[in-house]
């Protein structure tokens, strides 16, 4: 009988010690430096019975500073199940953002909520491998995904008590952003200690507004958005990129399906298979490129 008792204590300590977060995101007094954007997160809120953590948006100033943030979304930990979930401002629906409950060769899907870019986007992951990574003198859950997008080896993690390193609200951004404008979580700092600093960059602020405002110039809309045959574009700036602009449209997946030039501001995808689409435009004389997204039936 003692044997079996020391048994099931062993057991029973494995399963609490690898079946839920250990460690959790801030609930004050903290904020994630993410390429141009700081998020912070201060106090909590009940949702629908639900406890949620506030989390408010900072964007473009290198200088922390909460007083200029606006509330953006709720984020609410399931520690058991290992997951994040998101509620976005004026959304109302509470959406999945990070799952640690994966082992190598498992998929998951999550939302992505990039700020002003339609509504939040599901991606689909599949898990390469999975060890931690030393924060603070203590290890973390790490989940590793790779992902192939326009013929380049994209990497992803997600870190317990952190989320993604695109950011926490971006998981999978690479697939409807641009090398110069991707998001990047940069550092996070809990009362005005860094906790995590990207390995990848030496400070924890990056400037990309310039040339999003430049491409609100060159803006442009698609029509229609659920289409059969011809996909149509009306630039809101003018035509006058219609010959230099490159375009790419890709699956949700990543995987690239046509690429070519504009001709006549008008696309044949008649010839692509039923589903979610995200065409990408690049302005080849201005520099700058920008997303949007079709369905084909």
């Amino acid at each position: 009988m003692k044997i079996l008792i020391v048994f099931l204590i062993i057991v029973l300590g494995s399963y609490d010690s690898y079946s839920q977060l250990k460690f959790f995101l801030p609930d004050s007094n903290a904020y994630f430096s993410v390429s141009p954007y700081k998020f912070w997160f201060q106090g909590d809120t009940i949702i629908g019975n639900k406890k949620y953590i506030k989390g408010f948006i900072q964007n473009g100033d290198s200088i922390p500073d909460f007083k200029k943030a606006v509330y953006y979304a709720a984020v609410r930990e399931d520690t058991l199940a290992e997951k994040i979930f998101c509620l976005q401002k004026d959304d109302g629906v509470e959406r999945l953002i990070s799952n640690f409950l994966l082992s190598p060769g498992d998929t998951t899907s999550v939302y992505s909520f990039w700020p002003g870019v339609w509504e939040p986007i599901q991606i689909t992951f599949k898990v390469i491998s999975i060890d931690s990574i030393q924060i603070q003198n203590k290890y973390r859950k790490k989940v590793n995904f790779e992902h192939e997008v326009f013929s380049r080896k994209i990497t992803e993690s997600w870190i317990e008590g952190i989320g993604s390193t695109d950011g926490l609200f971006f998981p999978g951004a690479f697939l409807f952003s641009i090398e110069s404008d991707k998001p990047n979580l940069l550092c996070v700092h809990i009362n005005d200690t860094l906790v995590y600093q990207n390995s990848t960059y030496q400070n924890c602020y990056i400037d990309f507004q310039v040339g999003i405002k430049e491409l609100r110039i060159f803006n442009f809309d698609i029509f229609p958005s659920l289409v059969k045959n011809i996909l149509y574009l009306k630039f809101q700036g003018g035509n006058q990129f219609k010959d230099s602009a490159k375009y790419q449209i890709s699956d949700m997946q990543g995987r690239s399906v046509s690429i070519g030039y504009l001709s006549n501001n008008s696309i044949d995808v008649s010839k692509l298979p039923n589903g979610l689409y995200l065409f990408k435009i690049k302005f080849t004389n201005a520099g700058l490129s920008t997303v949007r997204k079709f369905i084909k039936y």
